[in-house]
């Protein structure tokens, strides 16, 4: 009995550490499985292209990329990279560099 309770303990730690992996290793060569176009109150846009590889490339209009990876997220999609977060969740999304929002927009059809 001892034996089947450490097993299934085992079983359980190991499972609790894979779920609590935030994130994937970013790799740029994957394909697209969908991608959107958000737009602040200001005018300012970020697209998004979301990848196979469980990363996400932000494209913005002064020419500057970035790649972040699937994060854990309680809800909608969270990606990260360093200081770098983008959050979507039902068509609105935030960009924050260093846990400070600096973009918010809604994706446009």
């Amino acid at each position: 009995m001892k034996l089947l309770r450490n097993t299934i303990m085992a079983c359980l730690m190991g499972i609790g550490c894979v779920s609590c992996s935030s994130t994937t290793t970013p790799s740029a060569t994957s394909s697209t499985i969908g991608a959107g176009r958000f737009v602040a109150a200001s005018g300012e846009t970020i697209s998004a292209d979301y990848r196979g590889n469980d990363t996400v490339i932000l494209n913005f209009k002064d020419g500057t990329t970035r790649l972040l990876s699937r994060a854990v997220s309680g809800s909608g999609a969270r990606y990260v990279s360093g200081p770098y977060e983008w959050w979507e969740h039902q068509g609105n999304a935030t960009y924050s560099v260093s846990d400070k929002r600096v973009f918010i927009g809604k994706r446009q059809p």
